[in-house]
Formats: structure tokens, C-alpha cells, sequence
């Protein structure tokens, strides 16, 4: 698409027939900026956006669904989301297993990363990440387990992931194919070179 930003859409087929496609986009953060938007404000009227008017609004080349709100209060995010420096949602949600971050005001630190709880911590009170979703569960982590239960539940899937030469990598599967668990394995068994991956919205 540009520089350091790629673009693919891969068909996936059992026994034979296609089942879904999942398009992909690799970013890498030296070239590209991440940023997360969201329109929760406390003790106000929240705007609501598609995500067709997002990206008219921000002119964002790329744009994701990121996270899930709450109902009450309406439209606050479920876990932690830093837009912009600004902190949204909880502090801490127990659900969450990871969290993607981007733009440091450290040069010392990677310019996105996606953190897996298990191995990375996160401290809000002194993070220097400028932009950030928390979310879960972790797909797939970098021992190369899937993490995800299996289940039977079947669904549009989103998923962020980093993979072993910084760059990130942004999922979405055009049908309802996919468990958790079997985008995990999809993620693990493919040629994307996935470090870790996270399930979003």
C-alpha cells in the first residue's frame, strides 16, 4: 500500500472448500503511525461512529474495531485504551490478557509492541505509551501455544499481532469461520511469522 504498510487477503479451504478469507495487514512502525480513537467521555454524551465515519474523520489509511464497551455506562471500553495519552475504561480488567501499544515518548522503547501479560508487564501509572488496547484472549503466544479454549463458537474474528521482526500484524476474517481456537492454529500454521497474537472486537 505504501511504505512499510502490505496488504494481503489469504482464501482458507478445508477439504477442499473455501471456508473464509482473512485479509491482512503487516505495519511497520518505523514507516507508519498507530494511533487508537475513541469518543467515551465520562458524565457526557459519547459520539458514535461506524467505522466507515472513523476513517472519514481521521483519514486513517488502515482502521481496525479494537475493543468492546460496556452498555452502562454507555460506550465506556471494557478494559484499558490510551488515545492520544489520555486513559480510558478501567485500569484494570481481569479478562484482559494483553495489550497493544504504540508511539512512546522514549526513544529506547519499540515504537509498537504487542504485550502478553503473561511474560510483559504494564503499569498505567508510568507507562509511556502514548496510545494502547488492552483486550483478550491471547491466541497465540510466543512459545508457539494457542490459548484460546476450543470451543464451538463460530464468528467474524479481529486479531493483532506482532510477529518476530517487529513488525504488526492486523486480522480480519471476511466470514464466520472461525472458533478462537482454530484462528489461533490458523495464525500459528501460517506464513505470517507470528511472535504473538491477540483476539480484539
Amino acid at each position: 500500500i505504501s511504505n512499510g504498510l502490505h496488504f494481503s487477503r489469504v482464501e482458507v479451504y478445508r477439504k477442499d472448500k473455501l471456508v473464509d478469507i482473512v485479509a491482512a495487514i503487516k505495519i511497520n512502525p518505523e514507516n507508519n503511525k498507530i494511533r487508537v480513537f475513541n469518543s467515551y467521555e465520562s458524565n457526557k454524551n459519547s459520539e458514535v461512529h461506524t467505522i466507515e465515519e472513523w476513517q472519514m474523520l481521521t483519514g486513517a489509511t488502515v482502521m481496525i474495531n479494537s475493543a468492546q464497551y460496556m452498555a452502562n455506562p454507555p460506550y465506556m471500553p471494557c478494559a484499558l485504551v490510551i488515545c492520544d495519552g489520555k486513559q480510558k475504561g478501567p485500569k484494570y480488567n481481569k479478562s484482559a490478557k494483553g495489550m497493544l501499544v504504540a508511539e512512546p515518548k522514549s526513544d529506547s522503547l519499540p515504537k509498537a509492541d504487542l504485550l502478553d501479560f503473561d511474560y510483559d508487564k504494564f503499569d498505567y501509572k508510568s507507562t509511556v505509551y502514548t496510545q494502547g488496547v488492552q483486550h483478550w484472549p491471547i491466541l497465540l503466544d510466543r512459545e508457539g501455544r494457542i490459548k484460546a479454549k476450543k470451543t464451538l463458537w463460530q464468528a467474524n474474528r479481529t486479531a493483532v499481532g506482532k510477529d518476530n521482526d517487529g513488525n504488526i500484524l492486523m486480522f480480519t476474517t471476511e466470514g464466520g469461520y472461525f472458533t478462537l481456537y482454530n484462528l489461533g492454529r490458523f495464525l500459528k500454521e501460517s506464513k505470517f511469522n507470528v511472535h504473538t497474537a491477540m483476539n480484539m472486537d
